[in-house]
């Protein structure tokens, strides 16, 4: 049976024959804890498992089972161990008293119990066997701690390890009391460890560090160690307790984790990263110190040859080959050498001069030393191999506006340029070719976006025929930035050729000629008017050129006999069989083609007879100094007559002044294009120029 007379936690078990004494323990006991009881001895041991009393009080006169059986078989149970056993008696006899001592109780009251009594026993019991508990499970929590604990006296000496130091140094509990925890010292941990120990400890305070220990069998390891004075109440330390944990894993998993952070895993050599680290403190240092330091960045010449003719296997030694030849040789030992990846390599050298001319001196001899070391041969199997480099340099000093970004990026900078110039040289960064460079790039960045946001436009320059009336017309590109302005063509042409943008601008440009041109030839009397458009080399040169080029004529509904394609003889000579073929195919679907600049490229009568164009462009240059210089006068006859020779037409472009006009067509060319006709006009404009009320195309100067 159970009352619960209290909000207290401790279960208390009475066992007691007598009904009255049963009543007044539970009265006495009411405000102290939970009271379970039974009058019955035989049902105790059974009632002791189900309840788990913190306390058990036993009478030690019971029919059936005594008190101290009941006693001896409860406490046979290991559960029971530490649970304190009263027994309530009305006779005291020592043979009884010393029988019930040994089953394991730990006083006696007698009957009738005195309540004062009964509840300052119990009391203290309880408060004793609490303390008791919890000094066991700190004993079972230190014991089966996973990290080493040891307990020194206040001179360093061993007075208690558990068992995870034992595994942990292979030492036994006998060889390590009464020793002082040196004997696990490998010689490794500095010296300065232990004074920032002891100076902490010997000022009670707390001390963490790590020390590099030695088991019994000589493997060393790493430990994190927190050792912390015990005081006494009195404020007096006596003890030392030390708490240590294996991070020798750990350590070795940190180590090489950094080290594929900061380290080349094919090189060994510091990463990007770690270069990056490095030259931000050589960059603050420098503005300290006033002295230039240099970042030198190198790439190889043409390595992806050797990658490409003996493998990348055979590539990947050659790179380890040179990167330990530049490190042994080349360098000081406090200089930083790098591999930034693929065949690109950095270095680092500080504190070099305060003087800019002295110390790029110095940096362009270093630089040459690491030059002709990189040049000279490596043999791998029974084969050498032989490469050069390109290194451009930096020198950085205590200008305020330096960083690491800036730093690297001018460096690679003047590589390129050292790249451009030859190979196998070096060059200092030149601040004017950088501002080029970002313009240039600035531009570009532009120009990616100009076709998305409807920034370019076509204009029309008019083509004049045999009957000085107007033709057709060249399709020109302009493009018109909201920042930049009118970008000249001789500026974004090429970047754009550079970049591969001309294809998608170059079918922008071709789409809307096509679509201007159904608008005009719609309207009376320009029936067969013609559109010249220009095409790129790597337009004519994608795989996809003729389909582009006719899904473009089908979708615009456009006239394929009245568009002319211009194309340059460099474009055409990049692959001659290959345009010969695609122009055959498109010719043979109405297009005509047109030879533009014909005179600047290495014309050749062998293979014009053999391209299926229909008009040759006089170029510009050869028109301008009719009059002036005989030579331009003999070209432009001479192309004039080869011309009509092969049958076909022939058009001088950049006519600016009748006098080059009547000279031209005295020569026998008929068709002309320049400024005198007429200069680059949008669509509204030409149309108001060159047709009149009676729907005819008209040269307006005549």
């Amino acid at each position: 049976m159970t009352i619960n007379m209290s909000r207290n936690q401790s279960r208390i078990l009475i066992v007691d024959d007598d009904p009255g004494t049963v009543r007044a323990l539970a009265e006495i006991l009411k405000d102290i804890g939970k009271v379970h009881f039974t009058t019955k001895s035989t049902d105790a041991v059974e009632m002791a498992m189900s309840v788990a009393p913190d306390f058990i009080i036993l009478d030690v006169e019971m029919p059936e089972l005594n008190g101290i059986d009941v006693c001896a078989l409860i406490k046979s149970n290991p559960a029971f161990n530490d649970v304190p056993v009263l027994f309530v008696t009305a006779h005291s006899d020592i043979d009884i008293e010393t029988r019930a001592l040994t089953a394991g109780a730990i006083d006696f009251i007698e009957k009738p119990p005195h309540p004062l009594l009964v509840e300052t026993r119990v009391r203290n019991y309880l408060a004793l066997k609490q303390r008791t508990d919890h000094l066991k499970k700190l004993a079972l929590a230190v014991e089966q701690s996973s990290e080493s604990v040891i307990i020194t006296d206040i001179d360093g000496n061993i007075e208690y390890v558990n068992d995870t130091f034992l595994r942990n140094t292979g030492y036994s509990q006998q060889e390590v009391i009464g020793e002082n925890p040196r004997i696990l010292a490998s010689g490794k941990t500095p010296a300065e460890t232990f004074v920032e120990l002891w100076s902490a400890l010997t000022g009670g305070k707390n001390w963490k560090g790590e020390f590099i220990n030695r088991r019994k069998d000589g493997s060393e390891y790493i430990e994190l160690v927190t050792i912390s004075p015990i005081r006494q109440p009195d404020g007096k330390i006596t003890h030392y307790l030390s708490v240590q944990t294996d991070i020798t894993h750990q350590k070795a998993a940190e180590d090489q984790i950094r080290r594929l952070a900061y380290f080349d895993t094919l090189t060994q050599l510091p990463n990007r990263r770690h270069f990056q680290d490095r030259l931000d403190q050589a960059i603050a240092a420098s503005q300290r110190s006033k002295r230039y330091g240099v970042v030198i960045i190198i790439d190889f010449d043409n390595f992806k040859l050797i990658n490409d003719t003996w493998g990348h296997s055979i590539g990947e030694r050659f790179l380890c080959a040179i990167s330990m030849r530049l490190r042994n040789s080349c360098v000081r030992a406090a200089d930083l050498i790098a591999r930034f990846g693929g065949d690109e390599f950095a270095f680092l050298l500080e504190d070099i001069n305060d003087d800019y001319t002295e110390a790029a001196r110095q940096v362009e001899i270093c630089t040459q030393k690491i030059l002709r070391t990189i040049d000279q041969p490596i043999e791998m199997n029974a084969v050498e191999y032989h490469i050069t480099a390109s290194a451009g340099l930096y020198l950085f000093s205590n200008s305020s506006d330096e960083d690491v970004d800036k730093a690297i990026k001018r460096a690679e900078a003047a590589m390129y340029r050292a790249k451009i110039e030859g190979r196998n040289r070096l060059c200092f960064f030149d601040p004017d070719i950088q501002a080029k460079q970002e313009e240039r790039a600035k531009l570009e960045a532009a120009l990616h976006s100009a076709l998305v946001r409807n920034q370019f436009r076509i204009v029309f320059q008019p083509q004049i025929g045999t009957d000085d009336r107007v033709t057709g017309a060249e399709v020109l590109l302009r493009w018109e930035h909201p920042e930049l302005g009118m970008v000249s063509p001789l500026e974004f042409i090429a970047l754009a050729e550079e970049t591969g943008l001309i294809i998608p601008i170059g079918l922008w440009v071709l789409k809307s000629a096509c679509h201007q041109l159904r608008r005009w030839n719609n309207l009376s009397g320009w029936e067969s008017f013609t559109l010249s458009v220009n095409i790129s080399s790597r337009q004519l040169h994608q795989e996809d050129f003729i389909a582009n080029v006719s899904e473009i004529i089908l979708e615009t509904g456009v006239s394929a006999k009245n568009l002319t394609l211009e194309l340059t003889e460099s474009a055409i000579l990049k692959n001659v069989e290959d345009s010969i073929e695609k122009m055959n195919v498109l010719k043979a679907r109405g297009l005509s083609f047109s030879m533009d600049d014909f005179g600047t490229g290495y014309s050749s009568l062998s293979y014009l007879k053999r391209l299926p164009v229909n008009e040759l462009k006089i170029d510009q240059s050869f028109v301008r100094d009719l009059g002036i210089d005989l030579g331009d006068e003999v070209i432009v006859r001479t192309i004039i007559a080869m011309g009509q020779s092969l049958g076909l037409s022939v058009i001088a472009e950049g006519v600016e002044t009748a006098f080059q006009h009547e000279l031209v067509r005295g020569y026998g060319c008929h068709h002309f294009q320049g400024y005198l006709f007429g200069r680059p006009q949008d669509a509204k404009e030409f149309e108001s120029n060159h047709f009149d009320q009676s729907s005819s195309l008209l040269f307006p100067n005549k």
